[in-house]
Parts: C-alpha cells; structure tokens; sequence
C-alpha cells in the first residue's frame, strides 16, 4: 500500500512508445492500489487527490492499450521480458480481467504455460482461463509429476471447507485422472512428507478429489515408511529418548527432571504428593506439578507451538494444509509424557484409594458453587465397575454436558436443566464464553505477524541481517541482538532504516541521536514476545500498569481481544482431541465414542488411551473454568 502511495505521488505518465510490459504491470499495480486509498484517504489534500486520481486514470489508460495490442505474433516475446514472479502473478490477473483468453490461441497459450515463470497456481486461480484452455492445461498437469501439482490438488480439497483462495481445475481433468496421478506420485521415487501426509488425510469426499482409501492407506504407509528411514539416518536426542516416570521415595523435591541422549526421567517426590491428596491439592498438582497448563497465565501446556520447532524434520514431514492440526517434535513429546502422567498419578491415587473421578465431579458439582456461587452442575462420572469402553461413552458424554452447563451459566446466571434437556445440539467450543470481557489478546493482521517475527525470530532477515555485528555472540534474536551489542542505525540499508524508523514509532525500539539501537518500551516488548511465543495473553494475568500498552496496541489494530473460555489454541487443540470439526488426522474420541463409531475396535489399551485423554481434558477444561471464576473475582474486588 504504501508503495502505491509513493509512485503516485513520484511517477510521472510517459508516452506510450516508451513503455514495455513491466510498465504496463506495474501501473496496473498502481491503479489498483490508489483505487483501495481513495475510498479512505486522509492523507493528501482535496487538490492532491485530483492531481493523483487524473494521473491514475493515465496510467491505467496505457497499461490497457498495451495489454490490449498483444496477440498471437508478440505476446510471447513480451511475456519473456516480465521481470518478477509477482509481476508474472499479475500478468494472469490482467490476463482474465481483460478477457485475453478470447484472442490467445490454445498453441500460445500451451507455450506461455510452459515458460519457466508460470506457475500452474496462476492459471488455475482463474475459473474462465481454466475452462476456456481445459485440454491442454489437463495435459501439461498429468506430464509432470511433482509435489507443486500434488500440493495444488491438497489445497483444492481442503477448500472444499474454507472457501477461500479458489483454484478452479478444468473439467477435462477428471476423477479417473486425479486418482492416477496421486498413485503414480506414491509410487514415485522422491515424493514429499507433507504432501503424503496430505493424501493420507483426504478423507472427506469432495469433488473431483474423491480418492480411494486404498490409496490414502497406501500414501499413509509410504509416509511412515520414508519417515522411519530419515529418523534412522538423523540423530534427534529428542525423539529418540524414552520418556520415564518415577515417584520417588527418597526425592526431597517435588519434581526433577533428569535427561541424557537416551533417557529423559521425570521423578517426582512421592512424600510431597502423599501430603497433597485432599481434592483441592490434588488438581493443584496438575498444575504446579505435571505443567498441564503455565501457572503464570493457565495457557494449556499441550497445543501445538511453531516456536518450538527445532528440526528439519518438523518442518518436511507435517501437510501444510489446514485440516491437517499442525505437529512437531516438542508436541509429540509434550503429549506423550502428558499421556504418561495422567496415567501414572491416577493409578498412585488409586493406591490411596483415591479415584480421580470423584476429584473431577467434586470440583464441577461442588467446588465451584461453594466457592463462587456457581450453579450447582450436575455431572455423572464414570463409575468405578464400568468397562473401560463404557467409562468412554460415559466421559464423553460428561464433557459436553459439563460444557453446555458452563454456557448456560454465563449466559443466564443460572442453569436452567429443562432448557438443557433440549438442548439437542453440541456447543461449539469456541463459542463457550467467559465471565470475563477482554479474557484473551491475540496478534492482529499480517503487519504484527511480521512485526513479532522480524523482532522475535532468530531465521527473521532483519535478525540475519546484525549477525555481522554480534560481538557477543548472541545469535538469538533481534531484541536481543541490540540489547547486547552495539548496533547503529546507519549499519542497515535505506530499506531496513526505514522499517526500523516505523519500528521505533510504535516505540518497540529506541534510536537515539546518534543512532545506537535498543529495545523500546518494556511492557510493548514483553507483549510482543509473549505472542511471539505462545500466540495469545491472557489478558487478566498481567499486571494493570501494562494495560494502557495492549490499548495502544489494539487502536492502531494490532491487537485484538475475545472472551471466550477456551484461547484460540485451545480450541483447536480440542477439536483437534475430540472431533473433526477443524482437522481430519486428530483420535476423533466424540466421533468414536459418543456416536459408538468402534469399528469392531476391542483392543482394551486403545480404550484406556482414549480414556486417559478424556481425563487430560477434562482436567484442563476445569483448571480453565476455576482460572475464569477466580479473575471474575479478582476484577470485583479491584473495582469495588
């Protein structure tokens, strides 16, 4: 945008023999642009504005006659000069707006498509030049066999849930031939991760992607198959090393953690959790304890960070597609040792003759009402001489209706059990609200994704670009780069000067007079990172001296807050759990269970796993809603 503005303002309208087809591209681009600012415009004067909008309508008027002079004979060779991909990108953009597919002829049209900048994308994101040159644009996709193709096709399935950035496949290219390509691609020699991944996933059946399950099994064992292979030939200590836990009986501490490149032991000290058994105590474990959620913020410990990615691995074997819930090393860690807590302490309480059931209906049923005036919910646990499938069906019903009840209760302050009764459909969990207004922040908008990368990344190209200034050897980030060493505002580029100038405007970083660098304002940091780090704040746990800064933020739209039970992160990390609402490759435990989808599944151990990940989020679900009742607290009592 702010390009535009710049060569509106500068550029000046030549004569049309002296323009070639980057010329015309790019004063398309201006047009463009100019035309989104003019409807919002408050920075040039209504003589300006005139002066600007005249200049426009020139240059657009010279792009126009350019494009509109290429045929058969010369398009070619002015396609060859285009200088960029994103001028290659808009060439296809003027290409259908102009409705040059009614004069290229389908011979020219092949070649334009084989040309090394053409990217099938381009082409496919226009339905008319997609139909209009169907036959061969279903040649040229079935001749070359490759992950581009496949990933096109992956994003065309998973449109079929979001609707957004169409890509339009011509009719020519059918069912028969989608389904052969992607086999031929299985069994080819070198095919993608992520992308086998992807076709194992595509269980839905959208149109013309409706694959076999022959063939998404075939992509699922393929993906393992080459995934065994790299983890052999790649030493990754955390993968390899086994999880443990012990309760120690000697241990003075209440945890230790002790890891080499084969082990990573949890030992946690069995005289502190006998002296923590009444039920309060108890839940408290989990999180002071097992880190099922950061004390400092009750942010669940579980979901998926790309923070902690750390190895190549994470990112070549993971489907970039949206239906795929996202994973990486840590995250696979992170749950397997959460699987293994759960499992360990429930059988140390049984030894106590404790059930952990009895812990989780006591808090829903009778923690909250004698603490905070909570409707009394009623909730029925699995009881002790069920099965271990029926201890899923029953949990899994126990949730929902522990869900619905929280609702029903901020919503109306009480919880109407005849309006529940009704209550036919299952809440969204991203439509569970919270007591509380403003309950979570989260980063708003391209502009601050970048802003927390460049400032927070150790890959950003901004932090790249000091490394030759590290005198200490941080090789960290860029705050943290500045902060330790010497860096100079003159040691950038005019364009780095100029982001970093925008940088210190929003006072995230300090530039004194003569130059020197260093981080700006505490709290704007401190807020930055922490969604750098875990995509949201919750908003409540930080101090008040740091709410004018998420103020600031938020006006100029950085920043946008919610008020919901459960952090964005959280949902889909439930969802990713319980159902298939958002990803297709989570266990699906409410599909499996409380519509008795089994499959013929006897295996106990696969039940008892299932059983263990209802208890995990059950435990979280009420660690948050205790979390939301006690800052509903805490914010009446400050406001008394």
């Amino acid at each position: 945008m702010l390009y535009g503005v710049d060569r509106i303002e500068k550029i000046s309208v030549p004569e049309y023999d002296d323009i070639d087809i980057n010329d015309a591209i790019e004063y398309d681009q201006i047009h463009r642009c100019f035309q989104n600012l003019e409807k919002a415009n408050n920075i040039w004067t209504e003589e300006q504005l005139k002066e600007y909008s005249e200049k426009s309508k020139k240059l657009i008027a010279l792009a126009n006659r350019f494009f509109n002079n290429l045929n058969d004979e010369n398009i070619l060779d002015n396609y060859e000069k285009i200088e960029s991909d994103f001028y290659c990108k808009s060439f296809w953009i003027i290409f259908d707006n102009l409705t040059l597919y009614l004069k290229i002829s389908p011979n020219v049209f092949d070649k334009l498509l084989h040309n090394r900048q053409t990217m099938m994308e381009y082409i496919l994101a226009h339905k008319n030049i997609s139909q209009k040159y169907g036959e061969i644009i279903r040649k040229f996709f079935l001749e070359a066999l490759n992950s581009v193709h496949i990933e096109l096709l992956l994003r065309i399935y998973e449109q079929g849930y979001t609707k957004t950035d169409p890509l339009y496949l011509p009719k020519e290219l059918n069912t028969q031939d989608i389904n052969d390509y992607i086999e031929s691609y299985i069994d080819s020699d070198n095919p993608e991760l992520h992308c086998l991944a992807g076709i194992a996933q595509m269980s839905r059946s959208i149109k013309p992607l409706c694959i076999s399950d022959a063939t998404r099994l075939k992509a699922r064992r393929k993906h393992g198959e080459m995934q065994d292979i790299i983890f052999s030939q790649n030493t990754i200590s955390e993968n390899e090393c086994e999880t443990s836990i012990v309760f120690s009986e000697t241990q003075i501490e209440e945890k230790i953690k002790k890891e080499d490149e084969k082990n990573r032991i949890f030992s946690y000290g069995k005289k502190w959790l006998e002296e923590t058994l009444d039920y309060p105590s108890l839940l408290n474990n989990f999180i002071y304890i097992f880190d099922f959620v950061d004390f400092l913020e009750m942010r669940s410990s579980h979901t998926f960070k790309e923070v902690e990615s750390k190895f190549v691995l994470d990112n070549i074997s993971r489907s970039q597609s949206s239906r795929i819930y996202p994973w990486n090393l840590s995250f696979i860690s992170k749950n397997e040792l959460a699987e293994i807590q759960m499992e360990a302490y429930y059988n140390f309480l049984l030894e106590h003759n404790i059930r952990y059931e009895d812990v989780l209906e006591w808090a829903f049923t009778k923690y909250l009402q004698k603490e905070f005036g909570c409707s009394e919910m009623r909730l029925s646990m699995p009881s002790e001489n069920s099965t271990i499938l029926e201890k899923c069906f029953s949990i899994c019903s126990t949730f929902e209706s522990a869900v619905k009840q929280f609702t029903l209760f901020v919503k109306y302050k009480e919880i109407d059990f005849d309006l529940l009764e009704i209550m036919s459909a299952p809440t969204l969990l991203k439509d569970v609200p919270s007591l509380l207004d403003r309950k979570y922040v989260y980063g708003k908008g391209a502009d601050f994704d970048s802003i927390k990368n460049m400032l927070f990344s150790n890959q950003s190209t901004l932090c790249l670009a000091c490394h030759a200034f590290d005198e200490k050897r941080v090789n960290n980030n860029f705050i943290e780069l500045i902060k330790f060493n010497n860096i100079f505002l003159k040691d950038f580029d005019d364009c780095w000067q100029k982001i970093l100038h925008q940088l210190a405007d929003l006072d995230l970083l300090s530039i004194n007079n003569i130059g020197l660098l260093k981080p700006g304002n505490p709290w704007k940091i401190i807020i930055v990172r922490d969604l750098f780090q875990n995509d949201v704040i919750s908003y409540w746990h930080y101090p008040k001296e740091s709410y004018p800064f998420f103020e600031e933020l938020a006006e100029k739209e950085y920043l946008e807050f919610e008020n919901t039970l459960l952090s964005r992160p959280e949902v889909h990390y439930f969802n990713y759990i319980l159902n298939d609402k958002e990803f297709d490759n989570g266990p699906k435990l409410r599909n499996r269970y409380i519509h008795g989808n089994q499959n013929g599944v006897k295996d106990e151990r696969l039940h008892q796993e299932s059983y263990n990940m209802f208890l995990r989020i059950m435990t979280i679900l009420i660690i948050k809603i205790n979390d939301d009742f006690c800052l509903n607290e805490k914010i009446k009592k400050e406001t008394r």
